[in-house]
């Protein structure tokens, strides 16, 4: 007999009986099987941020957090495309979470001159 336990994302601990099922419906335990999976689990609070109007040369700031829902700490880093980088902000862009840890963040979009500019001539 081989028991392979191969998980793709966080389990929590377990702890099962391994059963073998006799003639005459007698169940006899062979041995307990138990594991975990330890992993990160990072998710932020919002799935979209609403900034409504805003003037150009002055900013909107929205605050969200992100959890690190698993139960091993993590380095992120928040990388911005080419394109939006003049446009939007993310603080902190890079740290660490520890496990079970909430950390706020704020997303901010300063739209410039410059770059509405740009959009505009796209």
């Amino acid at each position: 007999v081989e028991i392979r336990f191969m998980p793709t994302t966080r389990v929590a601990p377990f702890k099962v009986p391994l059963l073998a099922r006799c003639d005459g419906g007698l169940d006899l335990k062979l041995l307990t099987v138990e594991g975990t999976c330890h992993a990160t689990e990072m998710r932020l609070s919002e799935h979209s941020c609403f900034f409504g109007d805003v003037v150009v040369g002055s900013q909107a700031m929205r605050n969200v957090r992100l959890h690190n829902f698993g139960d091993l700490g993590s380095k992120f880093k928040f990388e911005m495309p080419p394109r939006f980088a003049k446009l939007f902000s993310i603080t902190p862009s890079e740290g660490f979470v520890r496990p079970q840890e909430e950390i706020p963040l704020t997303v901010a979009f300063h739209p410039s001159r410059e770059r509405v500019m740009e959009y505009k001539k796209a």
